[in-house]
């Protein structure tokens, strides 16, 4: 396969009887590296070059016009009103007029460089197979289709102008993390970590990685030993241990932490991949059609959720955080439980150095606010947050506790909430769901 670098409109001489471009950059382009790229479309037929988009260059054009920078015949690819545009925003974009598309890049060279293509063309221009509306975000193994969005095997491949974007304005670390995972797209931000999906490059198999920034440690990491991604203090240590702690958990109905990685600016947990959702997105999709849990499926979900708690409670672990979003669902059905960020809330705690009272105020038992966390306790707060867990799955109401003023402190909050028992009554639970809920 062949490379090829586009030529500037000036020097528009290519024939349009065949794919095709300028040779005039051809004695340059052995001494042209990724370094000098933003990025590049490589095709997917055998016959056709790949082509270099230049950081030096504001744009290319492509079209079967000879005065289009990229010169390709096809009754595909729109003539001279309608060309494609390649162009770096950072400078003076080419004059816009009629193009079959535009292709931008926002000129970063981070991680958060993109490029956008915006289609213009009667044929239409293609994203992975799906004709683009107005336009969409090109990202790094994006198949991009000129006037078609799949392969021409008849033809021998000769008009089949699908190319692969590589996107070479920013690449990713090679160490650490990065070297046995790679990145995917977000899946969820919090107040302290951000979750991405990540591929095991050499197992093939998906996870979601929890990112925790180390500036949020607060002197845990001195900036030399940041550097090295080194922990240098008693409390780093600590977190460490407890984190390996979290690793050993193995059960059916835990989300587990496969390994950690801590680097410079980030400690990074690897963790189960579970698709199907949590609970409280379960709920919501069940009365959006109408439905309600019954029973029989709160009472399979509860128990799996205590068969979680028990093993971890026999390990001195609490989870100290327990909500609906921490309880993930498989796709299986009826659903496996598994429960997540067992024990993570504490690992905040000591990265945060808050040392303060954490998790969600509906699912705080009152020990917690009312006599501040310790070993006794630790353990018996769970059994709170299971029971408004079972509560809300039996009632389908997310707000099974009297509401209180949002802007009192947590302790008054606390103090002055009620567990509404009428609610089960009304929704017809059970006399044993009844005694289920009060028992916890």
């Amino acid at each position: 396969m062949s490379d090829e670098t586009a030529k500037t409109p000036s020097a528009a001489t290519a024939s349009t009887q065949q794919p095709t471009q300028s040779t005039e950059d051809g004695s340059q382009t052995s001494d042209v590296t990724d370094e000098d790229l933003w990025g590049s479309l490589v095709p997917c037929s055998p016959i056709l070059p790949r082509y270099k988009l230049h950081k030096s260059k504001l744009g290319y054009r492509i079209g079967r016009d000879p005065e289009n920078d990229i010169v390709i015949s096809s009754r595909f690819i729109s003539w001279v009103e309608e060309r494609l545009l390649i162009s770096i925003r950072f400078a003076d974009i080419l004059p816009t007029g009629s193009f079959q598309c535009t292709i931008e890049w926002d000129g970063d060279t981070g991680p958060k460089s993109s490029v956008i293509v915006t289609d213009h063309s009667r044929h239409g221009t293609f994203v992975n197979g799906d004709r683009i509306g107005k336009a969409v975000i090109l990202r790094d193994g994006h198949v991009i289709g000129l006037g078609t969005h799949k392969p021409r095997p008849k033809e021998g491949g000769i008009y089949d102008y699908r190319y692969i974007y590589r996107h070479l304005a920013y690449k990713p670390p090679k160490g650490g993390v990065h070297k046995v995972y790679d990145m995917q797209h977000e899946l969820g931000k919090g107040s302290y970590a951000t979750v991405v999906k990540a591929l095991h490059k050499q197992e093939g198999k998906w996870y979601a990685i929890k990112i925790i920034s180390t500036h949020k440690l607060r002197g845990h990491w001195t900036d030399d030993a940041a550097l090295e991604g080194l922990p240098q203090t008693k409390d780093a240590r600590r977190l460490l241990r407890e984190i390996t702690v979290l690793e050993r958990l193995q059960h059916k109905n835990i989300c587990q932490l496969k390994e950690v990685f801590v680097h410079s600016r980030n400690v990074y947990l690897v963790l189960e991949l579970v698709p199907g959702g949590d609970l409280l997105r379960y709920l919501m999709q069940l009365d959006d059609r109408g439905r309600r849990m019954t029973e029989q499926e709160a009472k399979r979900i509860t128990y799996q959720i205590c068969d979680a708690l028990a093993y971890v409670h026999r390990q001195g672990i609490a989870h100290r955080d327990l909500k609906p979003e921490n309880v993930l669902l498989t796709n299986d059905k009826p659903p496996v439980v598994k429960v997540a960020d067992f024990g993570l809330a504490k690992v905040i705690d000591t990265l945060t150095k808050l040392h303060t009272v954490c998790g969600t105020p509906i699912y705080l038992a009152p020990e917690v606010v009312l006599r501040g966390w310790s070993d006794g306790y630790d353990q018996i707060v769970d059994s709170w947050s299971v029971g408004i867990i079972t509560m809300i799955m039996l009632t389908m109401d997310t707000q099974p506790v009297s509401s209180v003023d949002p802007h009192a402190d947590l302790k008054a909050q606390i103090e002055k909430r009620r567990v509404n028992w009428e609610l089960l009554r009304l929704n017809r639970v059970s006399p044993e769901g009844q005694i289920l809920c009060l028992a916890f």
